[in-house]
């Protein structure tokens, strides 16, 4: 995260760059020894036709370069092999001399790319900058592949420039830096409604650009944000939270760490007045630091890492080393968010004094650390209000895919597949830039006790298997006294359900028995506002926000 700002109207907006770690490689990134003092060239945009590749392609993909400034040269640098953009309106440029420079590259060289590791984006190269025959910049290339694995979706068109999926809307206008998403915003609710908590930006081709976390209304006391709201920009009357931009598709996954990293941004970290400030808007270096948020690199305001170490108490100090493990959301980060109460935050935090260096791994002795409890957080910051019990713990998503047309079958199943890794309840393979991890959606790095639902219209799913197979509508919508469920086909095990409303507090609890195909559920007491209803059998959780 490059930036958080307080605006005079109290919005909170953060910049990641978490694939860029600290490996001084991709992500439009230069290292010093490449920097330029004078360098004015920069690269605004890269897009690729197609923008996602389908695994049977065999056709070349093209690649346009949208420069400012002047180069003397643009490379695509693969295998330390240089293969060179034009702008002469020839080999696919389509006009000469308009500072978009094209490059026509083998489809089937870089599906041959993809290994299982990549989680569907396989490095491919270097957009290598020169201005006056020296290297001044470079951009890091992860095309989309879309796999046998990716199924065909149903695309509805919505009128001109806009069609949908079940979980993605696709609208055609602006596409670069600087949108107003408010406007859009309003757009789309006048498609779906007033039903979701978070709202995601994609863009396609998008720009170069970090992803971030901008929060539209605070609500929640004792995280050391003031509250605020102004969710009536956006169109919205009571849900809206934020809203997460994703600016270049190849750091668009919903399974991955970041994206659980951006959604927790609304709550994470604000706390200027204790000592985790060197840090914010992540951790310092510090136990805290292990885990989704990670640390801002180079300090407070920096751009967010990750940190995935272990401290182990040793004689007089802690050992710090490297830990392969997929991180979750900390007991720190839970209590933030209001999934755990403070007594689950039973370690203290070690929090290194030196904050000016990335610690190297090694033994440390307790003098070199600050160390904070929950308690005396809590009694600077106050009590987090709402608390655990109280606190929402269901988020419905919507994801609006931003192009400059409309979107073909295959790129349109693709991101629809990246936004369904949202709901995933299992540990999967990531590919954020460099970084190729076991990655814990959502669900997995909150310890079950949160969930994501990223169904556009008012429907969830719940399958036999891991595989989204079994369809829920529910109706009317809004409801009345009486909510019907209905299953595509009788049911087969038995479902325990629960309607809460949007604090938590318990309406009813029923029982959906086995070979059930439809089912009324009479609420007749219940009060016009937000409810979640959620469903569950031996191995499945599903939920989704229904309003009255």
């Amino acid at each position: 995260m490059k930036k958080y700002l307080l605006l005079i109207f109290i919005s909170v907006i953060f910049n990641d760059r978490a694939d860029c770690q600290l490996q001084g490689d991709g992500c439009g990134y230069v290292p010093p020894s490449l920097r330029n003092p004078i360098s004015a060239a920069s690269l605004e945009k890269l897009k690729m036709t197609p923008s996602v590749i389908k695994y049977n392609l065999n056709t070349d993909v093209i690649f346009e370069v949208y420069v400012i400034g002047t180069v003397s040269k643009l490379s695509l640098n693969i295998d330390n092999k240089a293969n060179d953009f034009n702008d002469s309106g020839i080999n696919g440029d389509k006009k000469a001399n308009d500072n978009i420079y094209s490059l026509k590259y083998p489809s089937s060289a870089i599906i041959s790319r993809l290994k299982d590791t990549d989680a569907y984006r396989p490095f491919l190269g270097f957009v290598e900058i020169y201005e006056n025959g020296v290297k001044t910049g470079q951009y890091s290339v992860f095309p989309g592949i879309a796999t046998q694995e990716m199924p065909a979706v149903n695309i509805i068109s919505k009128g001109a420039g806009v069609q949908s999926t079940g979980r993605i809307i696709n609208m055609v206008g602006p596409n670069g830096d600087g949108l107003n998403y408010a406007t859009i915003a309003k757009k789309f609710y006048s498609y779906y409604g007033d039903n979701f908590d978070f709202l995601n930006f994609v863009h396609v081709p998008g720009y170069i650009g970090n992803r971030y976390h901008s929060s539209a209304a605070n609500i929640v006391q004792g995280i050391g944000l003031p509250t605020f709201n102004n969710i009536s920009d956006y169109g919205s009357k009571g849900l809206l939270k934020g809203i997460n931009i994703f600016p270049i598709l190849s750091l668009y996954d919903g399974a991955s760490t970041a994206y659980s990293h951006e959604i927790a941004h609304q709550w994470i970290n604000f706390l200027q007045n204790t000592p985790f400030k060197p840090g914010v808007p992540h951790w310092p270096s510090s136990s805290t630091a292990i885990g989704i948020m990670g640390i801002s690199i180079g300090g407070a305001g920096g751009a967010g890492g990750n940190f995935f170490k272990k401290i182990t108490p040793a004689n007089g100090g802690y050992t710090l080393s490297n830990d392969p493990e997929p991180v979750g959301f900390n007991p720190w980060e839970l209590y933030l968010m209001g999934l755990v109460p403070k007594e689950d935050v039973q370690n203290q935090a070690l929090i290194f004094k030196n904050q000016s260096v990335y610690p190297s791994d090694g033994f440390y002795p307790n003098s070199d650390f600050t160390t904070y409890n929950i308690n005396e957080m809590i009694a600077s910051m106050g009590q987090r209000i709402p608390n655990s019990i109280q606190s929402q713990k269901k988020f419905r998503i919507g994801t609006i895919v931003l192009s400059d047309e409309l979107l073909s079958q295959t790129e349109m199943a693709y991101i629809d597949f990246m936004t369904a890794r949202a709901e995933l309840t299992f540990i999967v393979n990531t590919g954020d830039g460099f970084a190729k991890i076991k990655a814990k959606p959502f669900f997995v790095a909150t310890d079950g006790k949160g969930s994501l639902n990223v169904n556009l219209d008012n429907t969830s799913f719940l399958s036999d298997d891991q595989s989204l197979g079994r369809k829920i509508i529910t109706y009317p919508v809004p409801f009345d006294d009486v909510l019907h469920i209905k299953f595509d086909r009788p049911i087969n095990n038995t479902y325990s359900g629960i309607l809460t409303d949007l604090f938590g507090h318990q309406i009813k609890t029923f029982t959906i028995h086995q070979d059930t195909e439809s089912f009324s559920l009479e609420i007749p007491d219940s009060k016009p506002g937000v409810y979640i209803l959620t469903l569950q059998d031996e191995f499945h959780v599903r939920s989704f926000k229904l309003v009255k």
